[in-house]
């Protein structure tokens, strides 16, 4: 399943897996962690067995019930069945759960569209690499 996300940051749509796309969206799924309100219980029936994605969520979002969406880069895997617990056991070996916590720092790419690093150019912008010109002590900023 895909989140469609609101600018906001609360979910508009659960598009399920095999429902066609009628627009590009960006890979946003749900991982399987959430901490859930009052509210979210009581929309539950009791004695029954529900599915998040299938029954919950969907039921929520048709009464109009904000859920809001935490977009992390972080490890989170669903390790409900012994192949993906033993693949998580995998990733915690190889380091590969401490590689994308918020900590670890990673390479990154600045891009300037409105003046604040370099010079503004006007018109329609940089086009050519030579014509970017970095304000004094941008490059320090940035480290």
């Amino acid at each position: 399943s895909d989140l469609v996300v609101q600018r906001s940051g609360y979910l508009q749509r659960l598009l399920p897996r095999k429902t066609p796309r009628d627009a590009d969206w960006r890979n946003l799924v749900p991982a399987g962690l959430y901490v859930a309100s009052d509210q979210f219980f009581e929309a539950l029936v009791p004695g029954h067995t529900a599915d998040m994605i299938h029954d919950v969520i969907p039921d929520l979002l048709k009464r109009s019930i904000p859920i809001a969406i935490y977009d992390t880069p972080e490890y989170i895997k669903d390790t409900g069945s012994p192949n993906r617990h033993a693949a998580a056991e995998e990733d915690l070996r190889q380091d590969r759960v401490h590689a994308v916590h918020l900590s670890v720092r990673r390479p990154a790419v600045f891009f300037d569209c409105d003046g604040v690093l370099n010079e503004d150019v006007g018109g329609h912008g940089i086009i050519h690499p030579d014509q970017v010109k970095l304000i004094a002590r941008a490059g320090q900023a940035v480290r």
